[in-house]
């Protein structure tokens, strides 16, 4: 079961997992501060070839990482923050209805012009576009062929 953030953009101050895993058949509770050492984030699609985006300098575009669990803070409603194992379906759900995530709630940011101006909020520390230049459009390019992956469970 995957326990999500409620919130579009927090600092995850403390998961405490004690609660859910006294219950009989929760086997595990992971955060992200668990996996990661051990399990690299998924890469961006937009910096791979042949799908990269560029910029119009031709360097690749600014877009980090995704880690599997969100890391330190969540950066969009619904991200996930921890997983919780157990023995059926139903007891995971109990197991994560237990979880205690503590978030320390920061400003989102809801729109383009928002997130363009100079003192917005940052959501990628590592990322942080400072010349409206590398807001300009790109020029376009060969079209990538579409991503076909089938997801199971």
């Amino acid at each position: 079961m995957v326990v999500r953030s409620p919130h579009p953009h927090a600092r995850i101050v403390a998961v405490d997992s004690r609660i859910a895993l006294q219950h009989t058949s929760v086997r595990l509770v992971l955060s992200g501060a668990d996996i990661a050492q051990s399990v690299r984030p998924i890469p961006s699609l937009t910096r791979t070839e042949p799908s990269a985006i560029r910029n119009r300098d031709g360097s690749l575009m600014p877009e980090p990482d995704q880690p599997i669990l969100a890391l330190g803070k969540t950066r969009y409603l619904g991200e996930p923050v921890a997983l919780v194992v157990a023995d059926t379906v139903e007891h995971a759900q109990l197991g994560a209805q237990k979880l205690l995530v503590t978030y320390e709630i920061l400003p989102a940011i809801m729109s383009l012009a928002q997130a363009l101006s100079a003192d917005s909020e940052t959501i990628w520390e590592e990322w942080r576009i400072t010349s409206p230049s590398n807001t300009k459009p790109a020029t376009p390019q060969q079209p990538s062929k579409p991503l076909q992956q089938r997801l199971t469970s």
